[in-house]
C-alpha cells in the first residue's frame, strides 16, 4: 500500500461498514494526503479542515472539485496529519495503555 499511496495527492475512502476508522482512511492521513471519507468513526477530526466529509455521490464530487486546489490539498493534508500526529504519536499510546493497565491492576 506504500507504493500505491506515495503515488496519489487525494485519498477517496466511502466507509462501507461503519465500524471504527478502518486503515484505508487511517493510513492516508498519517502519510499527510487529504481524505474524503464517510466518517471518522468517533475520532475528533474536524470535517473541511483535517478531512472532508461526504455523505452523498455529489458531496463526493463537491470535495473533489475543491481539492483541484493545490493550496487546498495541502491545507487539508497539513491539518490531518498534524491532527493524527497528536492523536496517535508513540508517546501518547505509550500513555494510554499504561493508564489503561494500571486501571485494571487498581480493581
Amino acid at each position: 500500500i506504500g507504493a500505491l499511496l506515495a503515488t496519489m495527492d487525494i485519498a477517496v475512502c466511502p466507509s462501507i461498514s461503519g465500524q471504527g476508522m478502518q486503515q484505508k482512511v487511517f493510513e492516508p492521513i498519517c502519510r499527510s494526503l487529504p481524505v474524503i471519507t464517510t466518517h471518522t468513526a468517533g475520532y475528533p477530526f474536524e470535517n473541511g479542515k483535517e478531512v472532508l466529509l461526504a455523505a452523498t455521490p455529489d458531496d463526493y464530487v463537491r470535495h473533489l472539485l475543491a481539492l483541484r486546489d493545490v493550496a487546498t490539498r495541502q491545507r487539508i493534508a497539513d491539518a490531518g496529519y498534524t491532527k493524527a500526529q497528536s492523536l496517535f504519536h508513540e508517546e501518547r499510546m505509550k500513555t494510554i495503555m499504561r493508564d489503561a493497565i494500571n486501571a485494571v491492576l487498581q480493581r
